[in-house]
């Protein structure tokens, strides 16, 4: 039961963390590095409250100024956290920790060596800052230590009076040993918590360049690669949506089939890379005809189809006509000639009795076919449908 708890609570934060922006890791450092400030200010106020008491018996001592020195200052940082930068946060919050220690050093000798602010201020730069820089902390700690023990061994000071050299330097090593675990521990947690952080920004960086890699995949697969119109898949895609939308919302749309007249006769006299040529300028006109919402797509060969949403039967016939015109008009520009082409072009449109979109197309496929009988280059509605 714990196991299954464990692990679905893991997939919901791995989810959460693949959905969040990019910026997700950093803003939530800055959240925690401000919300470990408001702690460490609520756990100052008992040492703020006792050395306020202790002034009036023992008279200042520089422990007493620092407790109350610091939670000033952290108090001053976190009333203007929206304008001290990060790493200024960082650093005040692992210097107070630091010299927090070294006060207790000063005051009580090598016994307080061991002070769990040093410990505190090696976590904080391991978390907010890099592994690196606590290497370099735990270093300048350690000598420190080290100083004030050569220091102590040296003089007459009130620890050795009460503790002989002996044993003093039995309390150093112990004390020494105990500072060196929590850094380990210190190194330890900062190590997983980088490697995690490390990991989670590469996963994700992993997971949008999959995303970006199928959604290329998905454009090559509905595209045509001459014309850069959607292909037939994409047409059909398209078409499930207006289908849907005519079953829901009754919003009607026209399906206009475009066929290029002689484009046979093109190919077999100049060349396919004339014909190419000339799919790509129709294609351009014909992607100039639509709207935003709306498709110009290459059905295969030289077939075109275009669907006109919100457009009836009559709509669709004066768009055709525009159309027809534009392709008429444009001049093809291959290599030292000029060419021009005619296209022929059925309607259609959606009825209530149909219920897939191929009935719809078939009906604008037969209205190409009464076109090129016609004598092409024209447009034609197919009978049977307007009788519907």
């Amino acid at each position: 039961m714990t196991q299954k708890t464990f692990n679905r609570a893991f997939q919901e934060v791995h989810s959460h963390l693949l959905e969040s922006p990019a910026g997700f890791i950093p803003e939530f450092q800055h959240k925690l590095l401000d919300n470990v400030i408001w702690i460490y200010l609520i756990a100052f106020i008992p040492a703020v409250i006792g050395s306020l008491t202790r002034i009036t018996t023992t008279g200042w001592l520089p422990v007493y100024l620092l407790h109350i020195t610091f939670p000033a200052l952290l108090l001053t940082i976190f009333l203007l956290k929206s304008f001290v930068p990060y790493h200024w946060k960082v650093i005040v919050l692992i210097a107070i920790f630091y010299f927090i220690s070294l006060a207790g050093m000063v005051t009580f000798g090598n016994l307080s060596s061991y002070n769990v602010f040093f410990g505190l201020s090696v976590t904080v730069c391991v978390i907010f800052f890099s592994l690196k820089a606590s290497l370099w902390l735990i270093a300048f700690i350690i000598l420190t230590q080290l100083s004030f023990a050569y220091s102590y061994g040296q003089t007459d000071s009130l620890m050795i009076k009460i503790i002989s050299q002996n044993a003093q330097t039995l309390v150093w090593m112990n004390l020494t040993s105990f500072i060196a675990a929590v850094a380990t521990s210190s190194l330890g947690i900062g190590w997983l918590y980088h490697s995690l952080k490390a990991s989670l920004e590469s996963l994700k960086v992993k997971n949008e360049q999959l995303e970006q890699a199928k959604a290329e995949l998905t454009r090559l697969a509905t595209t045509d690669p001459l014309t850069q119109l959607p292909n037939r898949r994409g047409l059909l895609k398209f078409s499930e949506n207006a289908m849907a939308q005519y079953q829901r919302h009754h919003r009607p749309f026209c399906v206009l089939m475009l066929d290029i007249d002689h484009f046979k006769q093109v190919n077999d006299t100049l060349g396919h890379e004339a014909g190419d040529k000339v799919l790509a300028d129709v294609a351009r006109v014909l992607s100039l005809q639509v709207r935003e919402y709306e498709i110009a797509a290459r059905f295969g060969g030289e077939e075109f189809v275009l669907i006109a949403i919100d457009s009836s039967l009559l709509q669709g016939e004066k768009i055709a006509e525009r159309v027809r015109a534009a392709v008429e008009e444009k001049n093809i520009s291959f290599q030292s000639q000029s060419l021009s082409v005619t296209c022929s072009i059925g309607i259609s449109t959606i009825t209530p009795a149909d219920t897939s979109f191929e009935q719809v197309l078939k009906r604008a496929d037969l209205g190409v076919y009464q076109a090129k009988a016609n004598g092409r280059n024209r447009v034609e509605l197919y009978e049977d449908n307007s009788k519907q």
